[in-house]
């Protein structure tokens, strides 16, 4: 084992890139070679300078601590974030040169993911750093772990036509020809009123949120408020988190307002309240 980690240290150590990639969009790794310092300790590692959406992370603690902030990231691509396979003279074999399998699990158990704050306070002096760890959370956390005040709600009423078939047995996802054949539209579709409400929610985190507890080098990161729109989709009631912009009048008191400062006409222009309403109707 040993002269096979001699040989494969050798070969990784001489080589600009090796073929060990995990494929996906969310990040990318660079091999180098020199250790990785997990709680302090040095491990003995030769993937130890990470990427996440192409911004690097040296040390591993962070690395797993915003990853796991992801739902959908387990132990498993842990593993393969930490090459803990490797190919080698056309077989894959376990990486004599990663961390014991035992280490592995228990910085999985230990590391817990980062909160909005923590990533705040822990990435104030690094912009880039700190916006990839963000962008893996759950604007769902986000919105309840800052300090965010409801400024305004608004509910609008809206009746939307719907065709569907007359006939309640038909499987509109899965037609048979039977299901239409030598019948007239007429007989087939019928027009529905739906009757249903939207609801818009305007929150405000004060940037005194954002700029507590940071480091002392730091001088704030955070320069305005930050106002942003919860929107509920009435069909799936899953909710949606728009940001707006605070220092914008139109954006930071009436919550209709704001979501129809999102919308732009063909010129443009911002929608009013009013043209955003007929848009909705219209719709």
């Amino acid at each position: 084992m040993t002269e096979q980690k001699n040989k494969i240290e050798n070969e990784l150590t001489h080589k600009d890139d090796i073929d060990i990639y995990l494929q996906g969009d969310k990040f990318d790794r660079e091999f180098a070679g020199k250790n990785t310092l997990f709680d302090g300790q040095e491990i003995e590692f030769v993937g130890v300078t990470l990427f996440l959406k192409g911004v690097k992370f040296d040390n591993l603690h962070d690395y797993l601590a915003i990853r796991k902030a992801d739902r959908e990231y387990n132990i498993e691509e842990f593993k393969k974030d930490l090459c803990m396979e490797i190919e080698f003279e056309g077989r894959i074999i376990p990486n004599p040169m990663a961390p014991p399998i035992e280490t592995i699990e228990k910085m999985w158990e230990n590391v817990q993911p980062y909160t909005a704050k923590e990533i705040f306070s822990k990435f104030a002096n690094n912009a880039e750093q700190r916006m990839v760890a963000i962008s893996f959370l759950d604007p769902e956390e986000i919105h309840k772990s800052m300090d965010a005040t409801l400024v305004d709600k608004q509910v609008i009423k809206k009746a939307q036509r719907k065709t569907r078939f007359r006939d309640r047995g038909i499987d509109e996802h899965n037609l048979k020809p039977e299901d239409i054949q030598g019948k007239d539209y007429e007989d087939l579709m019928e027009e529905e009123i739906i009757n249903r409400e939207e609801s818009y929610k305007l929150y405000k985190i004060p940037k005194e949120s954002f700029n507590k507890d940071l480091p002392d080098d730091s001088n704030g990161i955070v320069e305005d408020d930050v106002m942003y729109l919860q929107v509920v989709c009435p069909s799936t009631d899953r909710k949606y988190f728009i940001y707006v912009d605070s220092t914008d009048e139109r954006c930071n008191k009436n919550a209709l307002e704001a979501i129809a400062w999102t919308f732009r006409d063909e010129s443009g222009n911002r929608l009013t309240p009013e043209q955003y309403l007929t848009l909705e109707q219209e719709s």
